[in-house]
């Protein structure tokens, strides 16, 4: 389900969010590690239609949270 580098979901969630998330809006997606960190936030500079930064992050015992804003 995760892909060969276990990101399609995270993937489909940033594309879903980048579908519907309103102006000014907030989204939360939890990773695994900072590398995952660094491909998603990669993949969400390079989307066509988006609007989406990676703003912050935090790091936790089991894994990662990524701040989204549009």
């Amino acid at each position: 389900m995760g892909g060969d580098d276990g990101l399609d979901l995270a993937r489909l969630c940033v594309d879903l969010v980048n579908q519907h998330l309103a102006d000014g809006g907030t989204a939360l997606l939890q990773l695994g590690n900072s590398q995952q960190v660094e491909q998603i936030a990669w993949y969400v500079t390079h989307q066509p239609t988006g609007s989406l930064r990676v703003v912050e992050t935090r790091t936790f015992e089991d894994g990662v949270l990524v701040r989204l804003v549009r």
